[in-house]
């Protein structure tokens, strides 16, 4: 007897196939599952709509894991908007120079 798949059993389905074989196309994890999961009813239309959510966690949660590496700017660095090119002159520089003068 075969059932309809549901979306959480097949996309654990879909990512246990694409773990084994990462290249395959939605149409070779179809072929898969259903040698793997002879049970599972599902169309080329799920798996695709599976693989692609699957791709779209993965690149979220490799997206978070760079951004959580990333580390913090330090307190001691100066911010981006009070860095100056060398040699260029700060506007209270100049107000400096001309009281001392």
């Amino acid at each position: 007897v075969r059932v309809m798949a549901r979306e959480s059993d097949l996309r654990l389905a879909v990512a246990r196939v694409k773990a084994a074989h990462p290249d395959a196309t939605a149409r070779r994890v179809l072929d898969l599952l259903s040698i793997d999961a002879p049970e599972l009813s599902v169309t080329l239309s799920d798996v695709k709509r599976a693989c692609s959510k699957l791709a779209k966690a993965a690149a979220a949660s490799s997206k978070a894991a760079a951004a959580a590496s990333t580390p913090c700017r330090s307190s001691d660095e100066p911010k981006a908007s009070t860095m100056q090119l060398p040699g260029a002159r700060s506007p209270n520089r100049d107000l400096l120079d001309d009281e001392l003068s």
